[in-house]
């Protein structure tokens, strides 16, 4: 069955564009299992470095190939006539810290499992990247181009005026604590341990991550949403503008 979920992705995106199949490829759990970044941890993590398998297949394989070429498809040379390569062994490390903090979702009980494939590697990967257990590697990383990815997003300082404010923006509320993280949206982590012959499920949840038993704790998380004719945070940041409108 996780051969056939593959085979679908190739077969969906089939006549789409690049972009789209290496992201939902990248997200696979059988790729991630034959190209070794499944749990991949970063180096503040681990102490070691991360796995550098997909990073250099993804472009090699993937995308971008070994060697620069022009819009006919011929090689690119330096001033000495040598071809100019895509990538080197620095842009690979760079870019295995892209591929850190993946993991397997849950087992689903309508998922067959047979030997190696256990786990679910039908669902989309997820990106275990908060909190204080992270293995995700959250630092800046460099381009092919001698610059950082997510150039191309504007700085804080560069945005307008009440952008928070904006169509689409999102508000949690994270305490009163001066050290507060912010609220998780729904469990974070589940685990299950034996306790006297039976399965039991504990809960971790919140900014100074407790542990529960009682799943109902994790699900009222607060939420704080103003209202307009009543809230005076809400008036003192809106003014006469309404939430969403810009």
């Amino acid at each position: 069955e996780i051969f056939i979920n593959y085979y679908e992705i190739l077969v969906r995106n089939a006549f789409g564009n690049l972009r789209s199949i290496l992201k939902e490829v990248s997200y696979s759990g059988l790729m991630a299992s034959y190209l070794t970044f499944q749990n991949s941890e970063s180096l503040a993590a681990s102490g070691t470095l991360p796995d550098e398998n997909y990073a250099r297949e993804s472009m090699q394989l993937f995308s971008v190939g070994l060697i620069e070429l022009t819009e006919d498809g011929a090689y690119q040379r330096d001033s000495l006539g040598n071809p100019i390569e895509t990538y080197d062994t620095e842009d690979i490390g760079e870019f295995a810290k892209c591929w850190t903090g993946f993991s397997l979702r849950d087992q689903r009980g309508n998922v067959d499992v047979e030997g190696h494939s256990r786990g679910n590697r039908i669902d989309p990967m997820r990106i275990r990247g908060n909190g204080h257990d992270s293995k995700r590697d959250l630092f800046p990383k460099t381009n092919l181009y001698d610059g950082h990815l997510g150039d191309g997003y504007p700085l804080c300082a560069d945005l307008p005026d009440s952008h928070f404010l904006s169509k689409g923006a999102r508000w949690s509320y994270i305490g009163h604590a001066p050290g507060a993280r912010l609220q998780p949206e729904a469990i974070h982590e589940k685990t299950k341990y034996r306790m006297h012959g039976l399965g039991v499920e504990q809960y971790r949840f919140g900014p100074n991550w407790h542990w529960t038993l009682d799943e109902s704790a994790v699900k009222s998380i607060p939420r704080i949403r103003p209202n307009p004719a009543t809230s005076l945070l809400y008036q003192q940041l809106c003014g006469n503008r309404a939430i969403g409108t810009k």
